[in-house]
């Protein structure tokens, strides 16, 4: 004979309740990664299935671990905010759930002793009950749900609120693994980016060794020729200024492609020191000071006395500094503010240089292609500054990095390693013809 009571039409119509809201609820779970709206609804489902409850209250620990946060409220006041509130462990009703994992009915708090009173809401707190949101033993927050009258909520309460909180954990623990997923997916896609990069500035290197010393030999028997012909007696005042007007432009010549030949030629260890930082950019600033007062451009810098020496090829990374200022310098050419810092990521063993300037920003659609060979926006601009001073900064195991905003200006950042074996320095895949 079966002992069991039958339900009455009222249970069997609250597990039906119950079981509705409960299946909407997975259903969004299923469906969106809107943790607010997912969250919301889980509160708002308290509230209609504990009928005695007069609010409910979903808080979630901050990344402190030491603050609860409403994230979520409905009922009675569910027009406020909800309330904060600050814990300590064990500390409160809420305190004592999160380190318990277990949840809490108080049917009165003015009988309880661990209750720590808090204004929440329009109403005075009586009954309380405290669920945890917790996964695999990890504590993210609390549900909680009460009435003014003392003695209202029961057992059967409990075990939904219990229910609740889980379903809030999943919707949590689904919307963080998606922001990791997107990060993940955002680092990958950047780190295609720059391979592909790596890959256009090798061919480019390749290219331009290869041109570089296809140029120099006529070059040289240019020249050659001119200071022959120079050399001639019956030669006019007028054509021998001209001559010299030309090998002085066959001079800048040769030394363009000599740069050139020198920035993509294979790298000896022993031209790999440790160099500061600092100094560079004080080289750099001597370097620009009369073209800085001609432009109007005051120059302030702010460096890391700390910072540690970082391991390069001296001429190169000074070379990548000079085309930075350079371009802030054109960028502003009504004059302006040019910055320079200088900081110790210690904990990434890095060195940061930051170049700081108030002037037009870069074109959107330019921006993502910035390094990019002969990209530029400059009428008589080859386009191959910044890719070259990209292509230095990777051969020292760094990265260039830039941010650029209407109204804001552009700050490019340069980070390079501050502890690199002196072999490690990557060497050009290009190789010079022979």
């Amino acid at each position: 004979m079966d002992s069991k009571i039958p339900l009455t039409s009222e249970q069997l119509e609250k597990q039906l309740r119950e079981s509705q809201a409960l299946f909407r609820i997975s259903q969004m779970l299923a469906g969106t990664i809107d943790l607010p709206t997912t969250l919301g609804q889980i509160a708002q489902a308290a509230a209609s299935l504990i009928l005695n409850a007069n609010r409910t209250t979903l808080h979630l620990l901050d990344p402190t671990g030491t603050r609860l946060e409403p994230m979520a409220v409905s009922g009675s006041g569910a027009s406020d905010s909800g309330s904060s509130l600050h814990l300590k462990p064990g500390r409160g009703i809420a305190g004592l759930v999160l380190s318990s994992g277990r949840p809490i009915l108080v049917s009165d708090v003015l009988q309880d002793s661990r209750f720590v009173p808090v204004r929440d809401g329009a109403s005075l707190v009586r009954s309380l009950l405290v669920a945890p949101i917790q996964i695999e033993k990890k504590n993210l927050g609390t549900i909680s749900v009460h009435s003014p009258n003392p003695g209202v909520f029961t057992a059967d309460d409990e075990r939904l609120l219990t229910v609740l909180g889980i379903q809030a954990a999943l919707a949590i623990e689904k919307a963080r693994l998606y922001a990791d997923l997107q990060a993940s997916l955002e680092h990958e896609k950047s780190i295609r980016a720059q391979l592909v990069q790596a890959e256009k500035l090798a061919a480019l290197g390749r290219i331009v060794a290869s041109v570089a010393h296809e140029l120099n030999n006529p070059l040289q028997a240019i020249q050659n020729a001119l200071y022959l012909v120079q050399m001639d007696e019956a030669l006019s005042q007028q054509t021998k200024k001209d001559l010299e007007t030309v090998l002085a432009e066959t001079e800048r010549m040769a030394s363009l492609i000599s740069r050139l030949r020198e920035i993509y030629r294979p790298i000896n260890a022993e031209e790999i020191q440790s160099e500061s930082l600092n100094k560079l950019v004080l080289e750099v600033q001597a370097l620009l000071n009369t073209h800085l007062r001609r432009n109007k451009i005051q120059f302030e810098f702010f460096p890391d006395l700390a910072l540690p020496l970082v391991p390069m090829i001296r001429d190169q990374c000074r070379q990548v500094i000079l085309n930075v200022c350079l371009n802030a310098v054109e960028a502003m050419p009504n004059g302006g503010l040019l910055t320079v810092i200088t900081s110790h990521r210690a904990k990434e063993k890095e060195a940061q240089l930051e170049i700081i300037d108030e002037g037009t920003a870069i074109n959107p659609n330019i921006l993502p292609y910035i390094f990019d060979p002969f990209v530029t926006t400059k009428e008589s601009g080859t386009g191959l500054g910044l890719a070259i001073s990209y292509d230095i900064v990777q051969r020292h195991h760094g990265r260039i990095e830039v941010e650029s905003r209407p109204k804001l200006g552009t700050t490019f950042r340069i980070i390079m390693p501050t502890e690199m074996s002196r072999h490690s320095i990557s060497r050009s895949e290009t190789k010079e013809p022979i």
